[in-house]
């Protein structure tokens, strides 16, 4: 696939130089502890903790010559106990402020509450993230890349996963070696309950995911232990978890279509020390079949530059395909990428660059992005 993009663009790399040296001067504000949280404070017996992320991205697009820099994600959050019963979340975002063809507006990404049932069995009610997959249940603050997967994104925009409506039972007993959850939600693609719209349907969506967790000494986690993943331990920890997903929601309406939509889903996740492997197959019905699936590998360099700067080279590789039943409907995407980990995940600077391709003609809808994050 040709590409004038290294012999010509000097600007992105030009950017990530910019990125990084300017998180110099934030790296000199940053507490030393540990343990990078701000301070609880109490109200007659419910606890609040503030929290906040902004991810600074800079993108180039290959296809129509287009910079832009944005705020790809604003989160404003909070979390704490409420009497002593239930532990609280809420989190506000406000995307994509500046990216081209974006019209950003805030929306309530988490709002839930969690009450411990028993010593493995927690209920969770309210907005938060749908049990499929080990990827989608990664912070975009802890993904590997900056982007996540063809196939999850396809996911998304049928429903099937990300942040909706539900209710949940989770848990991880056998000292966290095994790991389950399953619940009821809202459709939100789909959640209408007449036909005054396209897409519609006036049934709840199950969702379950099932996870084997091998070799971490830690053993059960300290809180509950829901959706705490990480693409990256940025060299800490030997860990294999092998998980299985589904999803089903039934007698969907899509125009003049009537099916069963469901999704199942399988993905492996391994780490040992600096070395860092994941990867997911997931395949989907509507009225046609479609499957997709990646793999991505890290290494985290065996030095630090200056205080404390980890340097992890990364890779992935994706396909996707539409309709399995037709040809010609494939597409895929490489992507290389590097991770400056100045504070861990609470302070990062990343770099990738992604080719994508098609199975039946030449693209050039590559794409370099930079980005800058500081989360808490």
């Amino acid at each position: 696939m040709k590409s004038k993009f290294f012999s010509r663009k000097i600007v992105p790399f030009a950017l990530g130089i910019i990125f990084l040296a300017c998180s110099g001067n934030v790296i000199a504000q940053v507490s030393e502890q540990k343990n990078n949280t701000a301070s609880k404070l109490k109200f007659k017996g419910i606890t609040f903790q503030p929290g906040y992320r902004i991810q600074t991205r800079y993108a180039f697009y290959e296809s129509t010559r287009t910079n832009d820099i944005m705020i790809r994600r604003l989160r404003l959050k909070a979390k704490g106990n409420a009497f002593g019963i239930a532990n609280y979340y809420i989190e506000v975002k406000f995307d994509n402020n500046a990216q081209v063809g974006k019209t950003p507006k805030p929306i309530v990404e988490n709002a839930w509450l969690e009450f411990k049932l028993h010593k493995n069995i927690y209920l969770r009610v309210g907005r938060y993230d749908v049990p499929f997959t080990r990827s989608l249940l990664t912070s975009d603050s802890k993904l590997m890349l900056m982007n996540r997967s063809i196939v999850t994104g396809k996911l998304a925009k049928l429903g099937l996963v990300d942040n909706t409506e539900g209710l949940l039972l989770h848990g991880r007993p056998l000292n966290g070696h095994l790991e389950y959850s399953f619940g009821v939600f809202n459709n939100e693609v789909f959640e209408k309950a007449n036909g005054q719209t396209a897409k519609w349907s006036k049934n709840l969506m199950p969702a379950g995911r099932v996870a084997l967790n091998f070799f971490d000494k830690k053993g059960k986690p300290k809180s509950s232990g829901y959706a705490d993943y990480k693409a990256s331990y940025i060299g800490k920890g030997k860990r294999l978890s092998i998980g299985i997903n589904a999803v089903r929601l039934p007698n969907v309406h899509d125009d003049t279509l009537q099916y069963n939509l469901t999704a199942f889903g399988t993905d492996l996740f391994a780490n040992y020390n600096a070395f860092t492997f994941e990867a997911e197959y997931d395949m989907f019905k509507k009225n046609v079949n479609s499957n997709g699936w990646y793999a991505q590998v890290a290494y985290l360099l065996p030095f630090e530059i200056g205080k404390k700067l980890k340097i992890e080279p990364n890779f992935r590789y994706q396909e996707f395909d539409e309709n399995t039943s037709v040809s010609g409907k494939k597409i895929n995407a490489t992507s290389v990428g590097l991770n400056f980990y100045i504070r861990g995940h609470n302070l990062k600077a990343q770099m990738d660059y992604t080719i994508n391709g098609n199975e039946t003609k030449e693209v050039n809808n590559n794409v370099f992005e930079v980005q800058l994050q500081f989360d808490f």
